[in-house]
């Protein structure tokens, strides 16, 4: 559960060019091996998505930095060496439980061994001091931005707040993250003055397979991202940037529906998540049937609602804040969408099979996007200011540029990425 992101390698200004110098939209990346499907001619239609390069951690360091990360990671590396033996461990004691407990029985080993005659609770003390000084001095570093100054920087899974719990109560399932794990986020304060983007992870279970308690699930974990995003003492709100899986966590089989993804991405897009990234492992293209499986929903489903989400808040961005920032709910915990009016907007498939969209924007969708949401501006100055229309707004693009990105990543394993802030 620990992995640094480093989404790479465009940059905001190429965003701003890709808006005003062509008319196909720069909101995706896309990083998974699609070999296989190019070998057994199944092509995967990858027009919203930008590609992205990945740092696997075989070859951690060759590229592009090697000299200096590599060196960053190994100074770090050596201070942990005796402490944590894998990725999978928490930054904070508390948390390293279930599968992880073997760090804090390894931790106060150490410390025992050192200071045979501490008792029990002083074993704990020191031990917690020890573990939670050396993951900070882990953590810390690479993250720091000393390396890439202007790029978003944090780690996956960073925040979470625990709220696993639809498995025992799905009746009575709120989605809420518990206080409790609300403090403790709280008590890695310097991991987010470190950090220049958050990743929390909107995975979901075939158990709440288009379902009330998904998207309750999905809310709380966001929003309690974005409380996160405002604790830094930065004068801005850190980017969030939602992972979630084309198919569900525990089967490969199995996709999102249309319902899913308003759950996932719709729900992260209302919230003010600056994007989504879509991650999965090598078995979703890895043979015939999973690349026509693959190729299908990317056609039938994802693709058609990118277009409509990503759409829909570069609208809501132009017209209620100046193209100055992002389109939040008023009132978070309601269940209003950036999606296009079907008064107002139609997509359709072209003879390519391709997703466009035409329409007209009218004055009740500014109007709607007023009485439901508040903008979340990029700078320090007011930036919100609805547009009265004076003429009808035209558009016919395919897959527009946004405030909302959306990140399809499918490999074994991300190590770093980054992604080029302005």
């Amino acid at each position: 559960s620990l992995l640094p992101v480093w989404l790479d390698p465009l940059s905001e200004l190429l965003l701003q060019h890709c808006l005003t110098s062509t008319p196909y939209g720069c909101t995706s990346l896309y990083g998974q091996p699609t070999h296989v499907c190019k070998k057994l001619k199944i092509p995967l239609d990858l027009s919203a998505f930008q590609f992205l390069s990945l740092f696997y951690s075989s070859k951690f360091g060759l590229y592009p930095c090697k000299r200096n990360l590599t060196a960053n990671i190994e100074k770090a590396s050596s201070h942990i060496t005796k402490y944590i033996s894998e990725f999978l461990w928490h930054a904070l004691w508390a948390r390293n439980w279930s599968f992880r407990d073997n760090y804090p029985k390894l931790s106060m080993k150490n410390v025992k061994g050192k200071r045979p005659t501490l008792s029990s609770n002083k074993v704990v003390t020191f031990a917690t001091e020890e573990f939670q000084k050396v993951a900070r001095s882990y953590l810390g570093e690479p993250t720091s931005g000393k390396l890439r100054p202007s790029r978003g920087w944090g780690y996956y899974l960073y925040p979470d707040c625990y709220s696993y719990d639809y498995n025992s109560n799905m009746e009575y399932y709120t989605g809420e993250c518990p206080e409790l794990e609300k403090l403790r986020n709280n008590e890695l304060m310097w991991l987010w003055n470190e950090s220049t983007a958050l990743f929390p992870s909107i995975y979901l279970e075939l158990v709440l397979q288009e379902s009330q308690q998904a998207k309750l699930y999905v809310r709380h974990r966001i929003q309690e991202a974005i409380r996160v995003s405002k604790l830094s003492n930065k004068t801005y709100a850190v980017p969030v940037y939602a992972y979630i899986r084309p198919c569900f966590k525990d089967s490969d089989a199995n996709y999102l529906s249309e319902y899913d993804l308003v759950n996932t991405i719709g729900e992260a897009a209302a919230l003010g998540a600056a994007g989504v990234i879509s991650w999965g492992d090598m078995n979703i293209t890895n043979s015939e049937a999973s690349c026509t499986a693959a190729k299908r929903h990317l056609e039938e489903v994802v693709n058609i609602y990118i277009l409509n989400v990503t759409t829909a808040t570069q609208l809501c961005s132009e017209v209620l804040c100046q193209a100055k920032g992002r389109c939040v709910r008023s009132i978070w915990d309601h269940g209003d969408y950036l999606h296009l009016s079907p008064y107002s907007y139609q997509i359709y498939m072209d003879n390519a099979g391709g997703a466009l969209h035409e329409g007209q924007l009218s004055q009740q969708d500014i109007d709607w996007f007023e009485e439901r949401f508040d903008c979340v501006c990029y700078m320090e100055e007011p930036c919100f200011a609805p547009l009265t229309l004076n003429k009808i707004y035209v558009f016919q693009r395919l897959f527009s540029t946004g405030p909302f990105l959306l990140f399809m990543l499918c490999a074994q394993m991300l190590f770093k990425t980054s992604w080029q802030m302005k």
